[in-house]
């Protein structure tokens, strides 16, 4: 699984090239980016954290995009997966 946000293709690109000619099954997985949530969505969230540290928009982003990925995983057949940002 390769997380990239849209905004980013070069990124998904380089490591499409990276994995070229290798045994690899590829999915590419959209990035959440937090600051294109409904508005209000951020702050919900953040009221489910513990409070200690807060979470940026790009943490947020990142959990979330993680989230999308682990259930794609346990939807699937795959055994395992690598995650690759």
């Amino acid at each position: 699984y390769q997380i990239t946000l849209d905004l980013s293709p070069e990124r998904l690109e380089w490591f499409m090239t990276q994995v070229k000619g290798k045994e690899v099954g590829v999915v590419w997985v959209p990035a959440v980016d937090a600051r294109e949530l409904p508005d209000g969505e951020f702050e919900r969230l953040l009221k489910l954290t513990s409070g200690a540290n807060s979470m940026s928009p790009a943490e947020m982003g990142c959990l979330l995009s993680h989230r999308k990925v682990w259930q794609l995983v346990l939807e699937g057949p795959d055994e395992w997966a690598f995650v690759a940002e």
